[in-house]
């Protein structure tokens, strides 16, 4: 009997443990937006979004319209190539 007990008692805290760990991780009403989820970054005005250091960097490279036209062209080849995968 004293097996069952000390079985019951881990389960207990194991459950204790669940409901803690749950509290953390989802957000309180005061944290959701209106659509009953937390904000994303961008949303809450936290700040840069981590990419925006690069966004436009090749914007004045002479060789990016060719690049580009090199990607579709590949593209268009692979699409007509009928064994590939």
């Amino acid at each position: 009997m004293a097996r069952a007990s000390t079985l019951s008692a881990r389960v207990a805290t194991l459950e204790r443990e669940v409901a803690r760990l749950r509290r953390l991780v989802e957000p309180t009403p005061a944290q959701r937006n209106g659509k009953g989820r937390r904000p994303r970054p961008a949303e809450s005005g936290a700040g840069p979004h981590p990419f925006s250091g690069w966004a436009g960097w090749l914007r004045d490279d002479p060789m990016f319209d060719a690049w580009q036209e090199a990607i579709a062209a590949y593209r268009r080849e692979r699409d007509a190539d009928e064994d590939a995968p």
